[in-house]
């Protein structure tokens, strides 16, 4: 069950998770009830709204002191990767569109504390000047369009994580004290 696991983190001194949503599920089913099957080790998850349930993860991590990091980890939810923060029917727009939704609903919850922009852009993406491709200037419209969120922002590199070089160049225009910079960098393993 949901408590099991998160009993254990509290157990081991975990403090923080990292909660990877999609765009997708924000955008077109984070009110529909998941397959039963993905919840039936959780009787108190049954027959709640996607939504919901992550609504009861952020309140059963408050109660033990674990913080949550909201990750947009993919557009759609069947896709293992993406290029860059809009694709198909995903828009520049609908990607902040989907992180206003999200901000709006947790900014003010005692579990809540930052946001991981996206997971991994690469190939096209870069540290630039081109709105079509510049990852800087997307984490600078979103925090333009989010005026009240004074909460941490996670920016990952580009090329699937790791490479944070171009923004020596092309630094993000947002208060600096509120920018964690998180390569995705693994070892040999």
């Amino acid at each position: 069950s949901m408590s099991w696991y998160l009993d254990f983190l509290r157990a081991n001194q975990f403090n923080a998770i990292r909660l990877p949503v999609s765009e997708e599920f924000v955008i077109h089913s984070m009110d529909s009830i998941p397959d039963q099957g993905k919840v039936a080790a959780d009787d108190s998850l049954k027959g709640k709204t996607g939504i919901q349930i992550i609504d009861a993860v952020f309140d059963e991590c408050a109660k033990r002191g674990i913080f949550i990091l909201l990750d947009m980890h993919r557009l759609n939810c069947d896709a293992q990767s993406h290029k860059l923060w809009y694709q198909g029917e995903y828009t520049p727009q609908t990607f902040i569109d989907a992180w206003q939704k999200l901000i709006t609903r947790y900014a003010h919850h005692p579990a809540f504390f930052g946001v991981d922009v996206l997971n991994e852009p690469r190939e096209s993406a870069n540290f630039g000047t081109d709105p079509a491709t510049s990852f800087n200037l997307l984490i600078d419209s979103l925090d333009k369009a989010l005026p009240d969120y004074k909460g941490l922002v996670l920016v990952e590199g580009i090329s699937w994580g790791h490479d944070l070089s171009g923004l020596q160049s092309y630094p993000l225009k947002m208060d600096p004290s509120r920018v964690i910079y998180s390569p995705h960098v693994y070892g040999p393993s």
